[in-house]
């Protein structure tokens, strides 16, 4: 099957308008290498057609280009179909969440990994685990899905199922198709121990995090009395920037993260109104490879603060906002076209937070390394606390 030069053209013409149209998409080059590039994929799009042992349909051939390049810039990336675009605008994302089956995935290198599992969900009977990896939702190859797809996928209306392959690297990479009932009903969003004299606040989920109740909790415990405050977010990837600031006013004075676009035009501040009596005492944070979005922001703003040291492993570095754009044929992209950044104009995004103090857990599999790597910080914060006190006798 030979291609026409029209056919050339045209596609040239589309990658082109993609590559250089309304800077939707990073640049690969200005002017002269734009349009280099441009003809070297018409170039490679014609050899396909014309002497790749089976017949190529032109249209998929394109739409596998497009999810490729669009995949290949973060985790938001994604081409979407015309049947796509219609479903992702008609879905209500609004206060009321939709139910889901127990777990908490971030995408990396074109596959989902499961980073946490609700106690008494349907993911935790099937046998998913931490560190499990999902490699389709309902059939389709997670590597053709922006995170929020493959988020959007396996929630859904409470009671019904969703169907997944996964795979168990834990034993042997064993493959696995499951069907899992989603469920409205979601675990305690936090729980407050105190260990070794520290307290610490465990974070499951920033969006249905009660403040008032928890700083009820936290000025009971502040009173028995306990100094430090270790604020546990790893593992946390449920919730956005604007759910950090929300928290944050526990924590921080005058919180404030702004949304800007690659021009570093101001899109969006958020500042909560008023601050509530949270904790007054020593703060520490805690984070790994899992902290992600919006516990990543979350930590940025306690990291302003220059009494709080932050502990663990640096997070995964999701800190965009995602944004549709439709096409004149009813496709659609998702772009990653605003980033966050705190107040002082941090950004995390790509880079993740680092920790004041790098601290990796040990042990024989996962729970070994997350128990031990939270007792090792706090062996470090209950020396500094006792350093403190002598100093202070002194």
């Amino acid at each position: 099957m030979k291609v026409s030069r029209s056919l050339l053209l045209i596609a040239s013409g589309l990658i082109m308008a993609l590559l250089l149209g309304g800077g939707l998409v990073v640049k690969i080059g200005a002017g002269e290498n734009s349009y280099r590039q441009a003809v070297l994929f018409a170039e490679i799009l014609s050899q396909v057609l014309d002497n790749y042992v089976d017949p190529v349909e032109p249209d998929a051939l394109l739409a596998g280009a497009y999810e490729g390049m669009l995949s290949s810039l973060d985790s938001n990336g994604a081409f979407l179909s015309p049947e796509e675009v219609v479903a992702w605008k008609s879905r209500d994302d609004g206060a009321k969440r939709a139910a889901g089956p127990g777990l908490t995935v971030l995408k990396g290198n074109h596959s989902l990994q499961v980073v946490a599992v609700d106690e008494g969900s349907s993911a935790e009977e099937s046998g998913i685990t931490v560190g499990d990896h999902i490699r389709s939702v309902e059939g389709t190859a997670v590597r053709d899905l922006s995170l929020m797809q493959a988020r959007r996928m396996i929630e859904g209306p409470a009671g019904s199922t969703v169907r997944l392959e996964v795979l168990h690297p834990k034993e042997g990479f064993r493959r696995e198709d499951v069907e899992l009932e989603r469920s409205s009903e979601r675990p305690r969003s936090y729980e407050v121990t105190v260990q070794r004299g520290t307290a610490v606040l465990r974070i499951h989920d920033l969006r249905a995090l009660p403040l008032d109740e928890l700083a009820n909790e936290l000025d009971d415990v502040r009173s028995r009395p306990v100094e430090t405050l270790l604020l546990d977010l790893r593992n946390l990837a449920s919730g956005g920037p604007r759910d950090a600031a929300r928290v944050s006013v526990l924590f921080a004075e005058e919180p404030r993260l702004e949304l800007r676009d690659r021009s570093g035009r101001l899109v969006e501040s958020v500042s909560p109104d008023g601050g509530k009596d949270g904790w007054t005492g020593r703060l520490a944070v805690l984070v790994n490879g899992a902290t992600a979005e919006g516990a990543e922001a979350l930590a940025m703003l306690l990291g302003d603060r220059p009494d709080v040291a932050i502990y663990g492993e640096t997070t995964f570095g999701l800190g965009a906002e995602p944004n549709l754009f439709e096409l004149d044929n009813g496709a659609g992209l998702l772009l990653s076209s605003a980033l966050w950044e705190t107040g002082a104009g941090e950004s995390w995004h790509e880079t993740g937070v680092e920790p004041d103090e790098e601290v990796e857990g040990e042990g024989r599999g996962y729970a070994a390394v997350f128990e031990n790597q939270l007792e090792r910080v706090l062996e470090m914060l209950e020396s500094a606390t006792a350093g403190e006190a002598e100093r202070e006798a002194a």
